[in-house]
């Protein structure tokens, strides 16, 4: 049996930010970039630290969006 949507969860949805794509494509695209450029390994280790880091807080926010997105879809349920 299909599920239905709660229309209040779909009001709320509606309204939300939109939630940006998966941003690793991007991260790993400027470490290639930044391999290719004339700079010091110490300062492409630099970047690639930092950019790994966003790369971990990204995927933070995500998993944390998606579990009050499920706390709020089961109380409504």
């Amino acid at each position: 049996m299909p599920r239905r949507s709660n229309p209040i969860l779909t009001r709320y949805k509606k309204k939300a930010p939109r939630i940006p794509d998966f941003t690793c494509p991007e991260i790993d695209a400027i470490i290639r970039r930044l391999q290719d450029t004339a700079i010091t390994d110490r300062d492409l280790r630099w970047f690639t630290r930092r950019l790994e880091s966003l790369r971990s807080q990204n995927d933070l926010l995500r998993r944390g969006g998606e579990y009050w997105y499920d706390i709020v879809r089961s109380w409504l349920k």
